[in-house]
C-alpha cells in the first residue's frame, strides 16, 4: 500500500485555512472573486497571485495576508525615526 505523505507548499496554509473555516474551493473563490481553477493551482502551489488577491483571500478567511503565504518572509513594517 503506497501512503505518500501530502506535499507541502508555500500554500499549504491557504487551503488549511480555508477548509477550517468551512468554504470550500467554489465558496472561497465566489468570495473573491476568482476562477476555482485558478484557486485551485494557488493552493497547489503551481499559480502565483496578486498582492491584491491575496488580500481578499485574506480579508475572507479573517486573517493577515502573511498567514497564508508562507513562500514571502515576514518583514515588519518601518519605524519612523523620531527627531530629536
Amino acid at each position: 500500500m503506497d501512503t505518500a505523505t501530502p506535499t507541502y507548499t508555500p500554500w499549504t496554509e491557504l487551503r488549511t485555512r480555508r477548509i477550517n473555516a468551512g468554504h470550500s474551493i467554489s465558496s472561497l473563490a465566489r468570495a473573491v472573486p476568482m476562477s476555482q481553477s485558478q484557486l485551485c493551482q494557488v493552493e497547489q502551489g503551481k499559480r502565483g497571485i496578486s498582492d491584491v488577491r491575496l488580500a481578499k483571500l485574506a480579508a475572507v478567511l479573517g486573517v493577515e495576508p502573511a498567514a497564508l503565504d508562507r513562500s514571502r518572509p515576514h518583514v515588519p513594517p518601518r519605524q519612523s525615526k523620531a527627531v530629536a
